[in-house]
């Protein structure tokens, strides 16, 4: 469902200068970018398809509100890449490009607004503002090192060997120097890493009694050669 009402879209032009997409522009020049009337804003209700593969928009979504999930699908069933939240975008690597088949398929987990900003006004913004072009080239490539550590995931082999990637890749030292990772979801981190529950549970309990982990509750923290 898009928003016609300009008071509507107006109550999101807040969150959107937040967006990468408008860091360190002058306020006159977002301004005149969001009166742009080519700008879609679409409501999708929890579960509904955002993008398909064969379905899906020639254009960068900002979530504005909400929460959505990035899918893969394989023969054996469906593969968790990302969620993402509001301020996140997607699609930025598709919108030049000429294929005609998305890299996934993107699902609302709960209610979203989206803001769709399009190729043709992508290259009208650009030329309004040299810095909405550059953050948008470091958004493609902050999205290029995800891929990378993702493939670096599974690729390290068997379940096992892709937690302890995971976990390295992820962690990140807290004040007092220890390397730590909050798990918010275990289930959806064994989705993620395409491996069953029960089993990801058993793994990091055998990390813990080799001594390669502390774990309490939803946090792990790195001891060992897992550094």
């Amino acid at each position: 469902m898009l928003i016609e009402n300009t008071k509507e879209k107006e109550k999101y032009f807040e969150p959107i200068k937040q967006c990468f997409l408008f860091k360190d522009v002058e306020e006159e020049t977002v301004s005149k970018i969001l009166s742009d009337e080519r700008l879609k804003y679409a409501v999708f209700e929890k579960n509904n398809c955002i993008y398909s593969y064969k379905s899906f928009e020639k254009s960068l979504g900002i979530i504005l509100k909400g929460k959505i999930s990035v899918n893969k699908y394989k023969e054996n069933g469906e593969v968790l890449i990302n969620y993402l939240k509001t301020g996140n975008a997607f699609g930025g690597a598709a919108v030049f490009s000429k294929s005609e088949r998305y890299i996934a398929e993107l699902r609302a987990e709960t209610k979203c607004v989206i803001l769709f900003v399009s190729d043709e006004v992508l290259k009208d913004m650009f030329r309004i503002s040299e810095k909405t072009m550059l953050n948008y080239m470091t958004y493609l490539s902050d999205s290029l090192v995800f891929l990378n550590k993702r493939l670096d995931i599974f690729s390290a082999g068997n379940a096992e060997e892709r937690i302890k990637e995971y976990i390295r890749i992820n962690a990140a030292p807290n004040g007092e120097g220890i390397y730590e990772l909050t798990i918010q979801s275990y289930s959806r981190l064994a989705e993620y890493l395409s491996i069953g529950r029960a089993s990801l549970y058993r793994i990091l309990d055998d990390f813990k009694a080799q001594g390669l982990i502390d774990k309490s509750g939803k946090k792990i923290y790195i001891k060992g050669e897992l550094k």
